[in-house]
C-alpha cells in the first residue's frame, strides 16, 4: 500500500494550484467492511443467534461498538481528510474538532515519524503539531516540499526516511 501511495500523484486544486494529499481507496474499503461487520453482527445475534445471557449481549455490544466506530472514523477519514501542501505552508484537514491546523514553512521548527501512529509529525515553537499518514497518496511529493522549502538543519531530521520512501516507491 505504501508503494502505491507514494507513486500516486497529489491532486491539484484548480483554483489556486495547491497539492492535496489524501486517503486512497484502501482506508475507504477498510472502513466500509468494519461498517459490514458490525452489520454482520448484529444480523446474525438478532435473528440467527440470539444470545442467550447478559455477557453475550455485552460482548455483542462491545463488538458492534468498536467496528461501527473504527469504520465510521475511517470513511470520515477516507471522505474528508486533506493535506493542502502551497507555497506558504502545510494545511491539515480532518472530521475532528481540533483541525484545521496551518503550518507556515518558515514556522516549521521539528519534523519526525511516530511509529504509533504512522506518520510524520511536523510541529512549530507554539506547540502545532500535524500529522501526516505516511500511506496518504501523494507523499512522495511531500518529500520534494520538505527537502525545498525547510531549513536544511530541520530537513537533516527526517530526510533519511524520506528519501527511503522515494527509493522504495520508484
Amino acid at each position: 500500500m505504501l508503494k502505491k501511495a507514494a507513486k500516486h500523484s497529489p491532486k491539484t486544486d484548480p483554483i489556486t494550484g495547491d497539492r492535496i494529499l489524501f486517503h486512497g481507496l484502501p482506508i475507504g474499503v477498510l472502513g466500509i467492511i468494519s461498517v459490514g461487520t458490525a452489520v454482520m453482527i448484529f444480523w446474525i445475534s438478532l435473528f440467527e443467534s440470539p444470545p442467550k445471557d447478559n455477557t453475550e449481549v455485552f460482548i455483542l455490544g462491545i463488538l458492534l461498538a468498536f467496528f461501527t466506530i473504527a469504520g465510521i472514523a475511517l470513511i470520515l477519514e477516507w471522505l474528508t481528510a486533506r493535506v493542502v501542501i502551497s507555497s506558504a505552508g502545510i494545511i491539515a484537514k480532518a472530521p475532528w474538532p481540533w483541525y484545521p491546523k496551518k503550518l507556515l514553512w518558515e514556522e516549521i521548527d521539528q519534523i519526525g515519524f511516530s511509529y504509533i501512529f504512522d506518520s510524520f509529525t511536523v510541529k512549530d515553537g507554539k506547540h502545532v503539531t500535524i500529522r501526516i499518514a505516511y500511506f496518504m497518496y501523494g507523499i512522495e511529493y511531500l518529500s520534494e516540499c520538505f527537502k525545498q522549502n525547510l531549513k536544511p538543519t530541520t530537513y537533516h531530521q527526517v530526510g533519511g526516511l524520506m528519501e527511503t520512501i522515494k527509493r522504495y516507491a520508484s
